[in-house]
């Protein structure tokens, strides 16, 4: 599978993603931004911030099927600002 995509391509999509859903709005690219970063390559993208919401990983160590994952559940997710 890694021989149908590129792994730059893919960390980049990514990387624009986590500048998408940053924690406030003003820090988000723009649409048009988003465009000009995906297209031209030579681009420098800055670090993305920690995303408006996210899963502490020591709350998945502790799960064993995606079941008990389900965020129905008693349990509060909270995040950390």
């Amino acid at each position: 599978m890694s021989e149908s995509f590129d792994i730059d391509e893919v960390k980049r999509c990514i990387q624009v993603g986590l500048l998408c859903v940053a924690q406030y709005a003003n820090d988000r690219p723009t649409m048009c931004d988003v465009v000009s970063m995906l297209t031209n390559e030579s681009s420098k993208l800055s670090l993305p911030q920690k995303p408006a919401f996210y899963l502490e990983r020591s709350y998945f160590d502790n799960k064993t099927s995606s079941e008990e994952l389900n965020t129905n559940s008693m349990e509060e997710i909270t995040t950390s600002s």
